[in-house]
């Protein structure tokens, strides 16, 4: 039998806000495989698999969301991808739209 869960990538550098989100998503009642990637190298061999959603930090350390987003929608154009920040300002929530991003959460 194939494992039909969903498979999310989280792109987080920091590894208690990833296990805050991973704690949130698995309180909310998902049950998903969650993949972290903490920065570019990691990510892009999460974006090898399967993914069903994206979630990503918006500033990494020598990444962002945006390079993230570019490297996701080439090889995952139809993924949701959802920025996730609390330092995120709206005016910068809103260019993330604007370039593509499905969805932010502040």
């Amino acid at each position: 039998m194939t494992d039909t869960r969903p498979r999310f990538v989280l792109l987080e550098d920091s590894p208690l806000d990833a296990e805050l989100v991973s704690a949130e998503l698995r309180r909310g009642g998902l049950q998903c495989d969650i993949v972290v990637a903490d920065g570019e190298a990691s990510f892009r061999e999460a974006l090898q698999g399967r993914i069903d959603l994206i979630l990503s930090d918006h500033n990494l350390t020598a990444f962002d969301s945006r390079r993230a987003l570019a490297m996701a929608r080439e090889r995952h154009p139809d993924v949701p991808f959802i920025v996730v920040s609390g330092t995120m300002g709206e005016d910068a929530a809103i260019d993330a739209i604007r370039g593509g991003a499905t969805d932010y959460v502040l």
